[in-house]
């Protein structure tokens, strides 16, 4: 990512802020302001927050700034003195950032050292969980045959047990692909044609783009499983220009029932586990119960056994 700076140059935008620079924001929340950007981000310095979830939108952050749209980014960003990133799924940001030409900076870097137990209580318990389980670690490590798989699964630990944020940065960038679910120099992931795929948590239809890309459209059938009501309604809505695709407004388990379900009408949906509850401290999600259904109970059913 060509536009990646130096610690060197993310202090000095930390100075330009305090000396009252003003700077664009994406991807903050609320939670992030007051856990960990308010150290260098006063409020009357951030002109703007940019977000692709469509839920954030015309909102304004504790701090007052306010949520727009990512289209709208590239007028405002020549208004800036710097335009940093508060949020994880940097690899896929930056090449968004690239394609606009303009200049960003991780904020996740932007630590100036003020934060060090915070840093350490993040990678202890990391690092107790790796020396608990080293023997099913390294049992896993020598199930993976080829070079790519061996590479991620190191750098993804590595970055996990770092505690230099530039250096855990990098570490997952290095185990970033842009095909992520379809990586041609790995065996079996790249879609032939005349297949039958089925994609689980389709959200609104970019990996089954990819798919349809990939094969040229010679495929047989698609089946897309979406339970998020405003992800449906885009997964519909592309389905409809394309041919063989059948949509379910359905979660895929183990067994037919209903479970808790965290909407958002973004790709951060998931299923709500009481064991693990996490709620999204900013208020755009809501709590529904959804119907969930098994691949195999679907097959024997009706439609995708035989396309």
């Amino acid at each position: 990512m060509k536009n990646l700076k130096s610690i060197d140059e993310h202090r000095k935008l930390i100075q330009k802020i305090k000396d009252g620079g003003r700077v664009i924001t994406y991807g903050m929340r609320d939670e992030t302001y007051v856990h960990y950007a308010e150290s260098f981000l006063p409020r009357e310095a951030v002109m703007a927050n940019f977000d692709g979830d469509e839920n954030k939108w015309g909102k304004r952050l504790d701090m007052g700034a306010m949520t727009l749209p990512p289209d709208q980014l590239a007028p405002t960003a020549d208004m800036a003195d710097g335009i940093i990133v508060m949020c994880a799924g940097i690899s896929q940001i930056g090449e968004f950032m690239d394609g606009l030409g303009v200049d960003y900076y991780y904020g996740r870097i932007m630590q100036e050292k003020i934060h060090p137990d915070i840093c350490k209580n993040m990678i202890q318990p990391e690092a107790d969980k790796v020396e608990a389980n080293k023997a099913n670690i390294d049992f896993a490590r020598s199930l993976l045959a080829d070079d790519l798989s061996l590479k991620v699964y190191d750098s993804l630990l590595s970055a996990r047990l770092s505690v230099d944020s530039l250096e855990r940065f990098n570490l997952i960038r290095n185990a970033y692909t842009n095909d992520q679910y379809f990586p041609a120099n790995v065996p079996g992931f790249f879609p032939a044609k005349d297949e039958v795929f089925v994609d689980g948590g389709a959200f609104d239809g970019d990996t089954i783009k990819r798919f349809i890309e990939l094969t040229g459209g010679e495929y047989k059938h698609i089946h897309a499983f979406e339970p998020d009501l405003k992800n449906f309604a885009k997964l519909e809505e592309f389905a409809a220009s394309h041919k063989n695709i059948t949509c379910y407004r359905k979660g895929l388990y183990s067994v037919e029932t209903t479970l808790e379900f965290m909407t958002t009408g973004s790709s951060a949906s998931y299923f709500q586990n009481s064991e693990h509850a996490h709620i999204p401290s900013d208020g755009n999600y809501s709590t529904m119960r959804i119907d969930v259904c098994s691949l195999d109970k679907t097959r024997q059913d009706k439609t995708i056994n035989g396309r």
